[in-house]
């Protein structure tokens, strides 16, 4: 009888995991395959605790997009669920592009998974030091970093938003150094 109640207990708590999941929850990525009957995977552009990030085609805009594909697991999606929720009113709020915040194109749900379709940028703050092997920027490049950086927390502040990540890997940098966006 205990074993019995141990095993009703277990199965409450597990979540669906399907043929195209990993154990954690990743989504598994082809490169080619098709999403939303879209977005065509060009390839991987990284991976953290909330899933992956991808460049895909956009086949209606004929453009190139990072498609964020979150975890199947419900904490993930709940997650998933609010950060979409600040990014629309973040977006709703910002008419005249001030904030230095991604823009959220889209959002869907495929395959158990929550996406979300941003424009794609160039490079996130980490890689670009690394790529300068960790020696540092221009003092003038951080000037103009440091003040889009202050810009956007001002907007943050102003909104009572309050960024609990804000780290080198999530502020994307333009090619030019002369952008910022979180």
């Amino acid at each position: 009888k205990m074993t019995e109640k141990i095993k009703k207990i277990t199965k409450k708590g597990k979540e669906k995991k399907t043929d195209d999941d990993s154990e954690s929850g990743n989504y598994i990525v082809k490169v080619g395959e098709q999403i939303n009957f879209r977005y065509e995977v060009i390839k991987e552009l990284g991976s953290g605790s909330f899933g992956q990030a991808l460049k895909c085609h956009d086949h209606k805009n004929k453009t190139d997009v990072c498609l964020k594909i979150i975890k199947s697991k419900k904490k993930f999606t709940n997650q998933a669920k609010i950060e979409i929720r600040l990014l629309q009113y973040i977006n709703n709020n910002d008419k005249q592009d001030e904030s230095n915040v991604i823009k959220l194109i889209e959002h869907f749900t495929f395959r158990n998974h929550v996406c979300l379709i941003f424009d794609l940028l160039d490079i996130n703050l980490y890689e670009l030091l690394k790529y300068q092997d960790f020696c540092g920027l221009d003092m003038s490049v951080i000037r103009k970093i440091a003040i889009q950086l202050l810009y956007t927390l001002i907007f943050l502040q102003n909104h009572k938003i309050i960024h609990c990540d804000l780290k080198p890997e999530n502020i994307m940098v333009s090619k030019e150094l002369d952008k910022v966006v979180l």
